[in-house]
């Protein structure tokens, strides 16, 4: 196992990944306001500062087994966590992880999105990650547009692939640099 709490800051040009912080709850309490990120992440729909303390502690406990690498997405302009970029589901054997991304409605419409999956795929790589993979809701026209500006390839649908939800699954060689 790798334990990667104490990874980062990576920056961007428009923004920073960096490890979440318990000063980070508003962004957390924005996004279980958010009709939509609490339906697909675990963020709690019904927000407290406890419920958003718990979620952190979950995210911290991933990261110290090496399971995941949640950062937050730090809005370079504002100096603010707007949203989180995430390496998920680590295959560290097959150099593998699935790729995850939301942000804050405020923060949405600038482009922060891309960049911050941009600089997450240069972290995947330093890791030693090779492949990533994204699975995204055919109606995400804004996420799929990420998605293929940066690189990935549509593999096909996955019925009922995620929490019951048809997706898209798009993955790309971490080793492309469309940054």
């Amino acid at each position: 196992m790798r334990d990667l709490r104490a990874i980062g800051p990576y920056p961007g040009e428009l923004v920073v990944l960096r490890p979440w912080l318990l000063a980070d709850l508003d962004a957390v309490r924005q996004a279980a306001e958010d009709p939509y990120i609490p339906q697909i992440t675990t963020v709690p729909a019904v927000f407290s500062a406890e419920a958003g303390a718990a979620w952190l502690h979950r995210q911290w406990d991933k990261a110290r087994a090496g399971r995941g690498c949640p950062l937050a997405v730090v809005d370079r302009a504002g100096g603010r966590a707007v949203g989180m970029a995430i390496l998920d589901q680590i295959d560290w054997a097959r150099g593998t992880a699935s790729v995850g991304y939301w942000l804050v409605p405020a923060a949405r419409g600038r482009g922060l999105v891309k960049a911050a999956v941009a600089v997450l795929l240069h972290v995947a790589g330093e890791l030693g990650l090779r492949q990533v993979w994204a699975q995204v809701e055919p109606g995400n026209t804004a996420s799929l547009a990420v998605c293929r500006a940066l690189g990935f390839t549509e593999e096909g649908l996955t019925p009922g692939g995620f929490q019951g939800r048809d997706v898209l699954r798009l993955s790309r060689s971490t080793g492309l640099d469309n940054r």
